[in-house]
């Protein structure tokens, strides 16, 4: 994976800032990857670095159902060929993204959840 690491820090120019002897700069962290954008690389990396050591091979998370975390989650388990389950609390709606991630990109597991998290939990231990 071609993280951009460390990220940019880049310099706003205005005339006002001048004005008021003030400088303003900006770590771009929306430039790490197209896909693992913003601050998502430092918080996962942790939770990568632990399942690879203890010989883990899936990875899973909760999110809300317009989660970039999720989506970031999916992509960068992928990479070194971790399964990942996302899970969302709410009503499986036909047209929303999660539907459009599920149709078209199988290898990812969302799972939408309704009930308590405590429910949830205890099914996925009887799974894995």
């Amino acid at each position: 994976m071609n993280l951009n690491i460390p990220s940019i820090i880049t310099k706003i120019n205005s005339n006002l800032f001048v004005q008021k002897e003030v400088q303003l700069f900006l770590k771009r962290d929306d430039l790490i990857h197209n896909i693992i954008s913003g601050n998502k690389w430092r918080k996962l990396k942790y939770n990568f670095k632990a399942a690879k050591l203890g010989g883990y091979r899936t990875i899973l998370s909760f999110g809300g159902e317009y989660s970039n975390h999720l989506h970031a989650l999916s992509y960068a388990a992928n990479q070194p060929g971790l399964k990942s389950i996302g899970v969302v609390r709410g009503a499986k709606k036909k047209n929303s993204i999660l539907h459009y991630l599920f149709v078209n990109l199988k290898k990812w597991i969302f799972i939408i959840w309704i009930g308590p998290y405590i429910d949830l939990i205890s099914i996925l231990n009887r799974c894995y």
